[in-house]
């Protein structure tokens, strides 16, 4: 690999994968369909990993991942790095703090946001949940972002970070 150079690792699998092509009996078609396929794959991958700036940001990636999804009620957390991009999402019917706190140790989370999303019915507004999260979060030095709620019957979320209430 040549990520010495400061390359990332889009480039660094478009470089390989013209490396690859160029001395092989591919037709320039064929080369330039695959570089076209590694493009997209790179394009892909590197809008996936956006770093999550704002309440709206996270709700709008949680919205996508469950449009077609409808099980009337998900929880669950996405477990982010240092620069707050996903590393994973993780759903469970009981969320609970200790759970979290696992699961921020086994995927090395710098920082999570906690999540409900409904598909009828009314939101919540768990107050008590986010304030007892951040502070067994805070044992580990891992910061509770938020705890969104989200309603797909009326097309609504709330964020406990911007109510203030974390």
């Amino acid at each position: 690999m040549t990520a010495s150079r400061g390359l990332s690792l889009d480039e660094i699998m478009i470089s390989n994968v013209i490396n690859i092509t160029k001395g092989s009996d591919l037709s320039l078609n064929d080369r330039e369909s695959i570089y076209d396929v590694a493009v997209k794959l790179a394009e892909k991958s590197s809008s996936n990993k956006r770093a999550f700036t704002s309440p709206k940001m996270s709700v709008r990636f949680l919205r996508e991942k469950y449009a077609n999804n409808p099980q009337g009620y998900t929880r669950g957390v996405m477990l982010l790095d240092s620069q707050h991009r996903p590393q994973a999402v993780v759903e469970t019917p009981f969320m609970i703090a200790k759970e979290m706190l696992s699961l921020a140790i086994k995927h090395k989370a710098a920082a999570v946001i906690s999540f409900d999303v409904r598909y009828e019915g009314k939101l919540n507004m768990e107050r008590e949940f986010s304030a007892y999260t951040n502070k067994v979060m805070a044992s580990i030095d891992v910061r509770h972002l938020d705890h969104l709620e989200i309603n797909f019957a009326d097309d609504e979320f709330i964020s406990h970070a911007e109510k203030g209430w974390l």
